[in-house]
């Protein structure tokens, strides 16, 4: 079990294995909808993308919550499910870089959740392109989860 970096061989060795699912984070606060493009434009195969606001943050209250307040533990449940993770999914989070941003929002929501089986993606999409593994665009099937 990975619980907090995985490096990218490790990773690759599981692409398209039914117990590990890949999730793409990217996401930019000036433009709320860059993560879901650079997604569709290059992805590592099989990941799924949560975005930061809709998947990842509960509802803003305005004058009571910041931009991206935690989500309810349901709804959270319910993203995670989702996106199929179950209670032994092997969960790895990127993003465009180092897991700064909503890779390791994401690792630390599922640790709140009680999810312990994840871990950022050392480097992010950047080493893993730079490292020469592979990416596609093309669309990722709905999960069984």
């Amino acid at each position: 079990m990975f619980g907090t970096v995985v490096g990218g061989g490790d990773a690759e060795k599981h692409l398209g294995d039914d117990g590990w699912v890949f999730v793409d984070c990217r996401y930019v606060l000036a433009d709320a909808g860059a993560g879901r493009r650079a997604y569709s434009e290059a992805h590592l195969p099989g990941s799924r993308y949560a975005d930061l606001e809709r998947d990842l943050s509960g509802p803003v209250t305005p004058g009571r919550t910041g931009r991206h307040p935690l989500p309810a533990l349901d709804d959270f449940a319910g993203t995670a499910t989702s996106l199929g993770i179950g209670p032994d999914t092997q969960v790895v989070a990127y993003d465009a870089g180092s897991g700064a941003m909503a890779a390791a929002r994401l690792w630390w929501l599922l640790q709140w959740a009680g999810h312990d089986a994840v871990a950022v993606l050392d480097g992010g999409l950047a080493k893993w392109i730079a490292d020469g593994r592979p990416v596609t665009s093309d669309p990722t099937a709905e999960p069984h989860g």
